[in-house]
């Protein structure tokens, strides 16, 4: 609201003192103000990228910056399916610019609007505010719709009575025809966001037809009162009863009290809020407030995933923000301010800008490049050229997670062992569409390309043991077309089931063992729907002749494969029966009763890690270490043979 407000009154004064808008001016100024602090954001990634991320983060992190630079990175999450929501992944260090691109891409509409509304009808129709305020509402009904689209998928429901599956991915990810929990697009998105923003615009043309008038002080104090208490009560609101309701009206009624806050400072005198917001700490803090939001969010997640200080709770937050401001006032006080009040230099120095920012930009994406490739072709061999010895983790969303918090914390590293992930977020491994409480649901079409996946991971890793755990979505019921093109359904425990699931898991051991490697089958874990925020909304799945069907058929597939391939009880491990373990050891084991937290992901590392190195024919780390000595010995006096033959 604040936003849409100033830029509005710039443009309303510009067109009474002028007569026009200039259109080149707004967007030089714009970019004099918010471009700049991109460079020392790409420089931090860029640092971030050599000396901490890990090949998965990489792999993601070049488009984001692409996505970023072009302002349009809130539309790239949404349709490359990053949720702002997801515990699981290691975060983007680029997250944070969805709202610089919805600012941006608000920038250009506004501008092109009143340039033509304008030119048109002039700055003075009366009719002005009620179009800006009904684009508002407009907007907040879009959220509305959007978050109600998900929650009917949720329950098994076609929304609009629209079959989903009949529709094309792009159109399922825009109109939110996804099942499940995570509001993502509607939080991301440039058309469920303009709300607040327009509710500025409209504010502003509000105080432009009031002219010189005024309220008594006494109603000036009691807006800032009502606009800055009412957002106070919002905010402790939605922290003590979760987030669900505030698609519904909560973020247009927090943009009206914002609108009425903002009235209350245009009081000839200051309000009691006012002073109290005059306060210098506070000013300095708004005055370095857009350097802080930029730079800020890299340097999170750098401190979060390094393992150098030994540094937790509050004492970290202190560290997060005390060196979140350090670096902004050094941005802001030597560089951006300098060329938002100078402009852009002129001559050598601008061509000396100009080579530096190439020279960041190209950093990067060389950096980001190398890293993402050597992360996975480097290993010719079964080990690193530092001595580690390669383990593909195949599957869904489980696997992934534990991959990310076992390289967060240097677990694999220490064990002399390096993962690398071969998965695919929200997919299982069998064909067809699956049965979400009696509906079906389209199966996405990233879910097929998984042999692809793994087959190029296990070419460019050569890995000694692949683990394969994938099996969460297969518990669905399922319909796929048989060899004469007639759809069958396939019902979970059914021998028809077994078999088309035995052949499916066949291919993925044929595929993860064709360099010669170990396969390791994780039995399917039971799920616990106790858990806060439950992942899987069929309750279907969760039933226990499902689990125990899948695992019949994965120690079915391991002893028909017995050269290659082994179990690990992972089952055993996580669930008493039927019952899963919330904590092992003291420690909790998953936020919801699927994906492990950080700490259960060691539990897990801990429980498999021995099995590992058993599989190897390797008693320790110690044992590991000597072995590869020898190795590399060999291969030293070999080299040295061949040069001397």
């Amino acid at each position: 609201a604040l936003s849409g407000f100033l830029i509005a009154s710039l443009f309303i004064v510009e067109r009474h003192n002028t007569g026009r808008i200039n259109l080149k001016r707004f967007w030089h100024r714009r970019f004099r103000r918010l471009g700049p602090a991109l460079v020392p954001l790409f420089v931090i990634v860029t640092l971030y990228a050599v000396w901490s991320a890990t090949a998965v983060e990489m792999n993601r992190m070049r488009g984001d910056g692409i996505a970023t630079l072009l302002y349009s990175s809130n539309w790239w999450f949404i349709f490359s399916g990053v949720s702002y929501f997801e515990g699981f992944s290691a975060p983007s260090p680029f997250r944070h610019t969805w709202s610089l691109s919805i600012e941006e891409q608000f920038y250009l509409i506004v501008a092109v609007g009143f340039y033509f509304m304008f030119r048109k009808w002039g700055p003075d129709k009366k009719w002005y505010p009620h179009l800006m305020f009904g684009l508002a509402v407009l907007s907040a009904l879009w959220m509305a719709f959007l978050a109600r689209m998900s929650d009917l998928m949720a329950q098994g429901l076609w929304p609009l009575g629209i079959d989903p599956a009949s529709l094309p991915s792009w159109a399922q990810t825009f109109f939110n025809f996804r099942a499940g929990n995570d509001p993502s697009r509607v939080y991301y998105g440039t058309d469920t966001r303009l709300q607040g923003s327009l509710v500025g615009v409209a504010m502003a043309f509000v105080v432009a037809r009031l002219g010189q008038r005024e309220f008594s002080q006494r109603t000036y104090e009691i807006m800032a009162f009502v606009g800055v208490g009412g957002l106070l009560l919002m905010f402790f609101g939605i922290t003590g009863h979760g987030l669900t309701w505030i698609y519904y009206g909560a973020f247009f009624v927090a943009d009206l009290l914002t609108a009425v806050a903002i009235l209350a400072m245009l009081s000839p005198k200051r309000t009691l809020v006012g002073r109290a917001l005059a306060w210098k700490p506070l000013v300095w803090i708004g005055v370095l407030s857009y350097s802080v939001y930029v730079l800020h969010w890299p340097i999170f997640v750098w401190l979060d995933n390094q393992t150098v200080l030994e540094i937790e709770g509050w004492a970290m937050v202190a560290l997060k923000i005390g060196l979140a401001f350090i670096v902004a006032y050094l941005s802001y006080r030597f560089y951006e301010n300098k060329i938002r009040i100078k402009g852009l230099p002129n001559g050598r120095q601008r061509l000396a800008m100009v080579v530096a920012c190439v020279v960041v930009l190209g950093s990067f994406l060389t950096v980001t490049t190398s890293r993402a490739q050597s992360g996975e072709e480097a290993i010719a061999l079964p080990t690193t050229p530092d001595g580690r010895i390669p383990v593909v983790m195949a599957g869904d969303s489980m696997p992934h997670t534990l991959v990310l918090h076992l390289n967060a914390a240097k677990a694999d590293a220490d064990a002399g062992i390096v993962l690398y992930p071969a998965t695919t977020l929200g997919c299982g491994l069998t064909a067809g569409d699956s049965y979400l409480n009696g509906r079906l649901s389209e199966r996405k079409e990233t879910c097929l390309q998984w042999p692809d996946l793994w087959q190029r991971q296990v070419d460019r890793v050569n890995p000694a043991v692949s683990f394969m755990l994938a099996w969460g979505w297969d518990l669905y019921d399922r319909r796929i077309k048989d060899d004469n093109g007639e759809y069958v359904d396939l019902m979970v425990g059914t021998p028809e089931w077994a078999a088309y699931e035995g052949e499916t898991i066949q291919r993925g051991i044929d595929i993860l063992s064709s360099g010669g490697g170990k396969v390791v089958l994780l039995t399917m874990p039971c799920i616990d729907l106790e858990a806060d925020t439950p992942q899987h909304t069929n309750e279907e799945v969760a039933e226990d002749h499902r689990v125990q069907a899948m695992n019949e058929v994965i120690r079915q597939k391991a002893a028909e494969n017995a050269a290659t391939t082994s179990v690990m009880d992972l089952n055993g491990l996580l669930c008493d029966g039927e019952s899963y373990k919330a904590r092992i050891d003291g420690e909790l084991m998953s936020p919801d009763g699927i994906h492990p937290t950080p700490e259960g992901a060691k539990v897990i590392w801990n429980w498999m890690l021995p099995q590992l190195y058993d599989l190897m024919g390797i008693e320790s780390k110690e044992d590991l270490d000597a072995r590869l000595a020898e190795q590399k010995a060999a291969d030293e006096q070999n080299e040295a043979s061949d040069d001397g033959g």
